[in-house]
């Protein structure tokens, strides 16, 4: 194993979230060693403010990882041809990795599209001989460009195709202006291409008093790690822009929800307004 000193070194938020979120990639061996790799030290001021008013955090980031991770895995399985996905803001989440171990012919390709970073990431995956890299692009591009859809087509992806399209981690750093278009530049006549986001709700929105002033907590623990607002959607207001875009099949699930549907019976979280964040898929 590397040194600290010799591995590529994550800023403190995407530290945190590769640290907390890796259960989910428990026994891929490639994962475990690409993680290996990376210095996720940046990360732990922030994992121990985390886990100060939430100690299950991983139990939060499991829950997003595995929604976002069935979507696609549902999607992928119930097509009749393989299938497009496009990740947005991938960052250093190994999730093509994931995806691909598990249902590899049923991918045509995956499509990484983040701002910067990824030369080092792909490093690492040839590094360490991840299966299928022939299926990965790495995308650098910014998610609020008009031609996003274009720069995609440039390296492979076909608009006239149904596509996945994941939207983990992102809204919260999104304008409602920049959010509605950036969906909007995936939209097709025969609403073939779905979507799967999650988004923070207000802490007005809670369950409890308890629940308000942990996601209060989080909210500004976020906001002052990257440094600017973090928006917050209300269960309506999220619903109202998908259908302005007129989006089909629309689905809200929250935390009580997928619990339910992931293990039969819900222990941890009761009802709406428990959790932090909601969960959306839809056909646009």
């Amino acid at each position: 194993m590397k040194e600290n000193k010799d591995k590529f070194h994550l800023q403190p938020t995407s530290a945190a979230v590769l640290y907390l979120g890796q259960s989910i990639y428990k026994g891929n061996p490639h994962i475990e060693k690409y993680i290996s790799q990376i210095d996720l030290s940046g990360g732990e001021v922030m994992v121990q403010q985390i886990r100060s008013f939430f100690p299950n955090a991983e139990e939060f980031l499991d829950y997003r990882k595995y929604y976002h991770h069935n979507f696609i895995l549902d999607r992928v399985r119930a097509s009749a041809e393989p299938m497009q996905v496009v990740i947005l803001a991938a960052g250093y989440d190994p999730v093509s990795v994931q995806l691909l171990a598990e249902e590899d012919k049923k991918i045509r390709r995956i499509f990484e599209v983040d701002m910067s970073g990824f030369a080092e990431k792909e490093n690492l995956f040839r590094q360490i001989q991840v299966p299928h890299m022939d299926k990965i692009e790495f995308i650098e591009a910014n998610l609020t460009n008009s031609n996003l859809v274009e720069i995609l087509r440039d390296r492979g992806f076909d608009p006239g195709k149904p596509a996945i399209i994941s939207m983990e981690g992102i809204t919260y750093y999104l304008s409602k202006q920049q959010f509605v278009g950036l969906l909007g530049s995936f939209a097709t006549p025969g609403k073939t291409n779905a979507f799967s986001v999650e988004y923070a709700f207000p802490p007005q929105d809670c369950a409890t008093p308890e629940w308000t002033q942990l996601q209060e907590k989080a909210l500004g623990l976020l906001s002052k790690t990257v440094n600017m607002s973090i928006l917050c959607y209300s269960t309506g207001e999220i619903e109202s822009l998908v259908k302005s875009l007129e989006a089909v099949d629309v689905r809200i699930q929250t935390f009580a929800d997928l619990e339910k549907y992931r293990f039969g019976a819900n222990k941890t979280f009761q009802q709406k307004g428990e959790g932090c964040f909601e969960f959306l898929c839809f056909n646009i």
